[in-house]
């Protein structure tokens, strides 16, 4: 009998094939397990929301007689940790309780393309990663109450979005 191996939603079991047989297993890890867009299998894309962390562990090859190895997953979005603070008292009058901030991603979407081969030793080449699409702005902070602005350091929000050299705020 096959050994069921199960993916992280433990929707449906999959299998090895059974014995001897030349054929492997790919398997690939992509993180949220939901919202993915695939074609043909080989590319899978995914929309940036600002709040989702996209993480991919490179797709390994398995056989009945060589299993699967661990998968190490790395982060593909960065993190953007946004402070405030006043530098004049003139600032904390005219601006008041800032109520929203948001950046402006240079990209709307992450997408993979998966090596479609292995070398003679079986080993597969890594996914290429691309970032698509255009600007997107995604929010940071969003408080109809506002947060006051003062002279020392405030937390401004924290978003997941494309890698840039840098952005703006919108």
């Amino acid at each position: 009998n096959p050994i069921p191996v199960y993916p992280i939603n433990m929707s449906q079991p999959l299998t090895y094939p059974v014995g001897t047989s030349p054929d492997p297993v790919y398997c690939v890890g992509l993180h949220p397990a939901e919202g993915w867009e695939s074609e043909n299998g080989n590319i899978a894309t995914r929309d940036i929301d600002g709040n989702s962390d996209i993480m991919l562990a490179e797709q390994i090859m398995g056989k009945w007689d060589s299993p699967l190895a661990t998968q190490q997953y790395k982060h593909l979005l960065t993190w953007l940790d946004l402070e405030m603070r006043a530098t004049s008292a003139e600032a904390i009058e005219q601006w008041g309780k800032v109520k929203k901030v948001s950046v402006i991603s240079p990209n709307s979407k992450v997408q993979i393309q998966f090596s479609k081969s292995a070398d003679a030793n079986g080993n597969i080449g890594n996914s290429t990663i691309s970032y698509i699409g255009s600007e997107k702005v995604l929010v940071a902070l969003d408080d109809d109450s506002g947060v006051e602005l003062d002279f020392a350091y405030k937390n401004a929000g924290s978003l997941l979005c494309a890698p840039a050299k840098s952005y703006k705020l919108h």
